[in-house]
């Protein structure tokens, strides 16, 4: 039998095809190293793509006879892989960036004496108070809705039962999925007053779950949480244009002119429990708040630094 003699062209493209290790050792090498960032679909593709390439090595004569047509498919072929190589490499890098890309947290920063709500992706609206900041972002996607809070917030949550709402803040863990709650981490305290639906809440190793009407306490000192029901009315107030007080004493109400005007007010151990104020505050001074409050019941008041005030009873009521 006459034996055919093969052109150039087509010796190259069966030697190359002969010896072409390298380009299957890099297809097994880019399929094992992308085994674990690679989506399954991408992985897929390119294992297809592997074991045809080993397939056709198997399938391929080992004689040179009759090759010509053969040749021609296995040019076709070579080019085809080429491309494919290409589109796989694409959708590689572009899967790698993609996972690999950190979306970068929004911050909602509020000074002293200032507040500010803003609505998240969802709809719902936070109310973030004087010192406070809120991130969110990085983990507010299709499986959750993820934010940090550092100070205080009110939070009213729009409802999605696929979707769990998780504030974490100082060490605790709030997961709701739609209702109204206020976070304080502020004080020694930390506090999550709920004022409709229910909230899970973790701390430390402790876990509870909150009902309206109730507020949890946890305690930074001794790591502790307790919940129990109390008037919460006043503590989201602060989100309100004014403040109103009823039959109140002046620690009770301390705390909560500190966070609307921003500053450090001290009630004087020595001020009586048994002396109540009653009034509501809206745009008035905190000079002029504390001069009301001396005409209902005396005290007296001095600064300590330019944001630190200590309230007294007035010379005026000692005998």
């Amino acid at each position: 039998m006459e034996e055919k003699t093969l052109s150039n062209e087509e010796q190259v493209i069966l030697n190359d095809s002969n010896s072409n290790h390298s380009l299957d050792q890099w297809l097994e090498d880019c399929w094992h190293a992308s085994s674990i960032e690679m989506d399954c679909e991408v992985q897929e593709k390119l294992f297809e793509t592997i074991k045809s390439r080993q397939s056709f090595k198997e399938k391929r004569p080992s004689s040179p006879l009759g090759v010509g047509a053969h040749q021609i498919y296995l040019k076709i072929s070579r080019y085809a892989a080429i491309l494919a190589l290409m589109c796989l490499t694409g959708l590689c890098v572009y899967y790698y960036m993609e996972r690999t890309m950190t979306i970068k947290d929004l911050v909602v920063t509020v000074n002293k004496g200032q507040k500010t709500n803003v609505t998240l992706p969802d709809g719902s609206l936070v109310w973030i108070n004087s010192d406070s900041k809120l991130s969110y972002g990085s983990r507010f996607d299709t499986k959750e809705r993820f934010v940090i809070l550092e100070g205080e917030a009110y939070f009213d949550v729009a409802y999605d039962k696929n979707r769990p709402f998780i504030v974490e803040a100082k060490g605790m863990r709030i997961k709701v999925h739609g209702t109204e709650f206020n976070v304080n981490t502020k004080r020694e305290k930390m506090s999550v007053s709920l004022f409709s639906g229910s909230i899970s809440l973790q701390y430390e190793n402790k876990e509870g779950l909150i009902k309206p009407g109730e507020v949890a306490y946890c305690s930074i000192a001794d790591n502790t949480m307790e919940i129990m029901r109390k008037d919460i009315r006043l503590t989201a107030l602060w989100t309100r244009d004014y403040l109103q007080f009823e039959g109140q004493s002046f620690k009770e109400i301390a705390p909560f002119l500190s966070e609307w005007y921003g500053v450090e007010i001290i009630a004087d151990s020595s001020l009586s429990q048994k002396e109540a104020y009653t009034f509501t505050l809206k745009n008035e001074s905190l000079e002029e708040v504390l001069k009301m409050m001396s005409m209902i019941n005396p005290i007296s008041y001095k600064y300590e630094g330019i944001d630190r005030i200590r309230v007294f009873p007035s010379k005026k009521n000692n005998h």
